[in-house]
């Protein structure tokens, strides 16, 4: 019979509305799992950057204490040219050197010192980014497994409701109206059939016409909406008011 035929397929379509969340949550996992291995990844590729890091700056520190060391012994040397300084020319020549050398001198002091400031802090960076890859490796693990479990999980309770359907399709004695409602579904973001209880669509929410929507009261046959497409059916057939 038609009533039961639609009373059938409306728990059908219960079932597919309750699997197709579930199948989403199933396709998030493997996005989840890639999401923990690729912070993990950044993680440990944070910690290489400020090996890297450290490493150029102990470079840096290397070449300026060595023109730091070339300029005081530009200054030891001037200090002793000017022991022996033998006309006023020779003289200011040398001072303007010395002063210059002890800019110099200063500048790279300056540049040390802050060179040393970005090696103590990129250290400390290096040792809590250390420090704290042990929990997150075993955070990510432990995540991976909690999503793997789900996944399980949720691939049971789809077979399940698979089942169910299954079971309640052989009831259904229009073999062509279930074929029908899967095209639909698929066509028409999950939802075959629509529930109406006054001349609208349920689906695309568009006014049925008044002999469409009276045809659908009836219940002598299968009426589509002429918009969506999707399969119609009255309220008080499915819930009995």
């Amino acid at each position: 019979m038609l009533e039961s035929d639609l009373k059938y397929l409306y728990e059908i379509q219960k079932l597919d509305i309750e699997i197709d969340g579930l199948k989403e949550n199933l396709e998030s996992v493997p996005k989840r799992i890639k999401q923990l291995t690729l912070d993990l990844e950044k993680h440990k590729s944070s910690i290489e950057r400020e090996k890297n890091n450290i490493s150029e700056l102990n470079a840096k520190k290397k070449e300026s204490s060595k023109r730091l060391e070339n300029i005081i012994t530009g200054l030891k040397k001037n200090l002793n040219k000017g022991k022996s300084v033998t006309s006023g020319r020779e003289g200011e020549a040398l001072l303007n050197e010395k002063t210059h050398l002890e800019k110099d001198k200063a500048m790279y002091e300056d540049r040390l010192q802050e060179l040393d400031d970005s090696i103590k802090k990129g250290k400390l960076n290096l040792s809590n980014l250390e420090d704290s890859l042990g929990d997150v490796i075993k955070s990510t693990e432990e995540d991976i497994k909690l999503y793997n479990k789900k996944k399980k999980e949720l691939t049971k309770e789809i077979e399940i409701l698979d089942d169910k359907k299954k079971r309640i399709a052989v009831h259904i004695e229009d073999t062509t109206l279930i074929k029908k409602y899967e095209r639909i579904r698929l066509n028409r973001d999950g939802i075959g059939m629509v529930m109406i209880e006054k001349p609208i669509c349920g689906g695309c929410f568009v006014k049925l016409p008044y002999q469409l929507y009276s045809d659908v009261k009836l219940n002598e046959e299968i009426h589509y909406c002429e918009i969506c497409g999707r399969i119609l059916y009255w309220k008080g057939h499915i819930d009995g008011k």
